[in-house]
């Protein structure tokens, strides 16, 4: 159990819109895919588009990373939908064809929204099985968010190139309720129970990867509040991109 942060505090600082990205773009959904409309507030509703897999597939809940749109995820949603995941990519507000104006506390209250949309969506389409969570660089958040408040929905998280803390979107606040602010939203972080897989590429320059992160398969580290479950976990070179970027896998329990 946990505390849950009072993000609205935040709302209406300059540090609550900091760093968002948003790119207005509509597109028309590709053979398979299917355009999802969640509304969040009065007049405001993200676009979130849906790549149909199996019936009897897994379903993931995809956060996208800053300077995207969920468009951009048309022609590597075939890798999932190959595997039989049915996929939905969430949307924020200002991205894509969502209307409104992105803050980091609208975020994460609008996360839920979509969450309960895409079960809705699944539960109409007759799809029952196992409901994952996934969250790149700045959807790490939402992705975070939604883990920890709702483990009993969920099978699983991956975060990739995502950096816990909310220490940005906490500067315009005075120092005692930025410092409260932030203890609370890592005993957030903390408090998720269901498995994780922690993607970060080691040369990532934007979100550094932690440099306590350990090449040994049996070590145990320590990131933001998790530790290394040597029992389950691994921790080893899963990928090598055209930049020479490898990537390093590791299953994160809860301290």
């Amino acid at each position: 159990m946990f505390d849950p942060p009072d993000y609205s505090v935040i709302e209406g600082t300059e540090a609550a819109y900091r760093g968002f990205y948003p790119e207005p773009r509509a597109t028309v959904a590709p053979p398979g895919a299917l355009d999802v409309s969640v509304p969040v507030a009065e007049g405001v509703s993200l676009g979130c588009r849906f790549f149909e897999g199996a019936p009897d597939g897994a379903n993931l809940l995809y956060f996208h990373g800053n300077g995207e749109v969920a468009s951009d995820y048309d022609d590597i949603a075939r890798l999932f939908t190959q595997l039989g995941i049915n996929l939905l990519v969430g949307e924020y507000r200002g991205y894509g064809f969502s209307t409104g104006t992105p803050s980091f506390p609208t975020m994460l209250s609008d996360a839920h929204l979509v969450l309960t949309g895409f079960q809705d969506l699944l539960k109409e389409r007759g799809n029952e099985g196992p409901l994952f969570l996934m969250g790149r660089s700045m959807g790490g958040h939402s992705a975070v968010e939604l883990a920890a408040h709702h483990p009993a929905e969920l099978a699983g998280l991956i975060l990739e190139s995502t950096a816990p803390r909310a220490t940005r979107y906490l500067e315009s606040l005075d120092e005692p309720t930025a410092r409260e602010l932030e203890r609370r939203h890592l005993e957030k972080v903390r408090a998720i129970a269901i498995p994780v897989l922690a993607l970060h590429g080691e040369r990532d320059e934007l979100i550094p990867c932690p440099a306590r992160w350990s090449s040994s398969k049996r070590s145990r580290c320590r990131i933001s509040g998790w530790k290394l479950s040597p029992a389950r976990a691994t921790m080893t070179s899963c990928g090598r991109g055209p930049s020479n970027i490898w990537r390093r896998c590791a299953l994160l329990s809860p301290e």
